[in-house]
């Protein structure tokens, strides 16, 4: 049967990850790296306050490592351990934490009470420290309902998280621009994947897919190295040529996957080619909506939108009506 194992490390009470992950089931290297993880992205944790790196003499009596951890390391590492189970342990713990951290409290105090001022005193003073307990367990109630909608259970963070750590309130242009720079795509389901040159961010530990297990459900996800790595190069990405006019430009991410197109799309090219080789200049969206009887134009950026995405036609960003057919995709489209 598992047991909660608190201990008092000099006044202050911790856990170790070996217990963790004997209450949690994993593996306790899988712990131990997530730790390690959690401290490279942000070093402010490898404070004691957190976590305390400890040696155990193993079953083949080898010293091997282990953490110690604190009440707050414990609550920052068990928040992305999601699940009824998990719960269910997480509160065990916390209530475990409160008892212990209650006893010590009553062993140090400074005296027993002679009078009965100095016995209300004492009590008021233990009751102002359970209090303190139970808003502490209130804060955690919001980071864990928060962590459970964005982490799955082998800690993987959704792609919304990162973004709102650059400032943004959703994904969508952190989604953008990682599109423009060729990094990640959107398929013909709408989910989104790596392209070929950056399938090593899965191989490598950057980003994984979550729902393994379930059929279609299949989504990108990042670990916290892939959280530091896109932090880390977001402003470079950001700041390529045009990447800022493109994204003000429009509001709707291109459809990418494959060069094939729809009837529409090649009645579009169709037209876009016949005024170029006329005209020598691309048309006015308003000459396009005209052409292929559309009302909205932005249905009209939209067929220009997926034909440059796909490689058929190339804009000069100097010059908006500037444009050249790729004859050789044309030829095999048409």
């Amino acid at each position: 049967m598992n047991d909660i194992i608190l201990q008092n490390n000099n006044g202050t009470i911790v856990t170790s990850s070996r217990d963790i992950a004997n209450i949690f089931n994993k593996e306790h290297a899988k712990v131990l790296r997530a730790i390690n993880d959690k401290i490279e992205v942000n070093p402010i944790l490898a404070s004691p306050k957190y976590f305390i790196e400890n040696v155990y003499i193993d079953k083949s009596n080898r010293e091997s490592k282990e953490y110690l951890l604190t009440r707050d390391g414990f609550s920052f590492i068990v928040m992305g351990f999601t699940g009824k189970e998990a719960d269910s342990w997480k509160l065990k713990y916390i209530d475990a934490f409160n008892k212990m951290e209650m006893a010590l409290i009553y062993q140090s105090a400074r005296a027993l009470p002679v009078t009965y001022k100095e016995a209300l005193i004492q009590l008021l003073e233990a009751e102002e420290q359970r209090e303190q307990l139970e808003r502490e367990n209130l804060i955690l109630l919001p980071k864990a309902n928060y962590c459970d909608e964005v982490l799955d259970p082998s800690g993987l963070l959704d792609i919304t998280v990162i973004a709102k750590d650059l400032g943004f309130k959703s994904a969508k242009n952190l989604n953008m621009v990682m599109y423009l720079n060729r990094i990640t795509f959107k398929d013909q389901t709408g989910k989104w994947k790596p392209y070929s040159e950056y399938e090593w961010l899965i191989s490598d530990g950057y980003a994984d897919y979550s729902n393994k297990n379930v059929v279609g459900s299949l989504h990108l996800k990042w670990t916290e190295k892939g959280r530091k790595w896109i932090t880390d190069n977001f402003k470079k990405w950001e700041d390529d040529s045009n990447m800022l006019k493109e994204i003000r430009r429009t509001s709707t991410i291109p459809y990418d996957g494959n060069d094939k197109l729809s009837g529409k799309q090649k009645d579009a090219l169709r037209y876009i080619a016949e005024y170029v080789k006329t005209n020598k200049f691309f048309p006015t969206v308003r000459e396009i909506m005209e052409s292929m009887g559309v009302k909205s134009s932005s249905t009209a950026h939209r067929y220009i939108q997926i034909l440059e995405s796909k490689g058929y036609i190339e804009k000069d960003d100097m010059n908006p009506r500037t444009i050249r057919i790729n004859q050789e995709k044309y030829n095999l489209a048409i």
